[in-house]
């Protein structure tokens, strides 16, 4: 997931709502990469950093709208 999140954020992929809230919604909910995240560890520093930065290209998704919320069963 983590290689997912970065090919996106660095090639400034675009993803229809439809597809990024799920994806974006699996972190979101991750308590050690969204909630809780450990910043002095590289890997989770970058996952937090990419996470942010995805998520407020268009279209603009509100991460703590998705807290809690599920769409993938």
């Amino acid at each position: 997931m983590e290689t997912l999140l970065d090919d996106l954020t660095q090639s400034h992929a675009w993803l229809a709502r439809e597809l990024k809230e799920p994806l974006l919604e699996l972190w979101v909910n991750d308590g050690d990469v969204f909630i809780y995240p450990d910043l002095g560890d590289p890997i989770v520093a970058i996952d937090y950093a990419n996470l942010l930065a995805f998520a407020s290209r268009n279209p603009v998704v509100d991460l703590e709208s998705l807290r809690g919320f599920h769409t993938v069963s």
